[in-house]
């Protein structure tokens, strides 16, 4: 009788062991599984979507001249903060249907963070693909500095496509 109690409850911590187990797996195959889709989201982004648009070679460059209260969150090189210049290249592009649009690079996450340093580390470099019809309101928008201390007074046309090109790390 003593072996078989021991027994018993042998089979009782193997099965908490087992489900403790398995919630771990489950959990981690969740995280693992959110990483996957998010690696063939921006794959599919890099390699299908943007084969849609080819350059025309048309560029023009915006300039924008920052205030003086640049908000710290705000992505911008530390020359662009002492010159108090952000210099934008606008790209021409046009789709097989001969549609024309407009793109700009820059840095993007999906994910909305609390903590400077975790928005900072989510960072990829996209390109914005706007319609042609939105050119004047995009160069409005880039033109404005406002727009780097937080406060928007002109607002982004909605993009195309928003384009992934390459992970960004902070240096």
């Amino acid at each position: 009788m003593k072996y078989i109690k021991k027994f018993e409850n042998h089979n009782i911590n193997e099965s908490v062991a087992a489900v403790s187990a398995a919630v771990l797996i489950g959990s981690g195959l969740v995280w693992l599984g959110g990483e996957i889709y998010k690696s063939a989201k921006k794959f599919w982004s890099k390699h299908v979507i943007a084969e849609k648009y080819k350059p025309t070679g048309k560029t023009e460059t915006i300039i924008t001249k920052l205030p003086q209260d640049i908000s710290y969150s705000i992505p911008i090189s530390k020359k662009e903060r002492e010159s108090g210049i952000v210099e934008t290249l606008l790209t021409q592009y046009k789709d097989s249907f001969g549609n024309i649009y407009w793109g700009y690079d820059h840095l993007h996450t999906e994910n909305e963070y609390a903590d400077i340093n975790e928005y900072m580390a989510d960072l990829d470099m996209y390109t914005a693909m706007f319609r042609e019809e939105n050119y004047k309101e995009l160069k409005s928008f880039l033109q404005n500095g406002e727009r780097y201390s937080k406060k928007i007074s002109s607002k982004l046309p909605t993009p195309v496509d928003m384009i992934f090109r390459e992970d960004y790390n902070i240096q």
